[in-house]
């Protein structure tokens, strides 16, 4: 997270990467990182831990919650398109949840695109 002075990896997810060397940076990339400023730029955010700390690179792993302590940050990348889903053992307290709302998106997704080709052939 920029500007909490962690740098942090968020956990179960594999969000589109945004990098401090601007040219390894992707479209995608860039609409995630602006997503997540939104999103926590002036608020406070609550850290969860699962069963490792960090990562193999030094990141602080962890579930984001909001200000309420109720809405995680990480769910709302899946559901939003920013991240998939991505479990490595033995982190894997929220599997089941991520993965779900994962499933959910390709499930509204398939049926959005669904209406719409029926709608053209009309």
């Amino acid at each position: 997270m920029r500007g909490s002075g962690i740098r942090s990896s968020h956990e179960g997810t594999d969000p589109e990467s945004v990098s401090e060397e601007t040219e390894k940076n992707t479209p995608e990339g860039e609409v995630a990182s602006e997503y997540m400023k939104n999103l926590l730029e002036g608020g406070s955010v609550y850290l969860e831990y699962d069963s490792e700390l960090t990562d193999t690179y030094g990141r602080t792993l962890c579930y984001v919650y909001l200000h309420d302590k109720e809405t995680m940050v990480n769910e709302l990348l899946v559901r939003n398109g920013y991240a998939r889903t991505l479990t490595i053992k033995p982190n894997t307290k929220y599997r089941e949840r991520l993965y779900a709302v994962e499933v959910s998106g390709y499930i509204d997704k398939a049926a959005v695109n669904g209406l719409l080709r029926s709608l053209r052939h009309h």
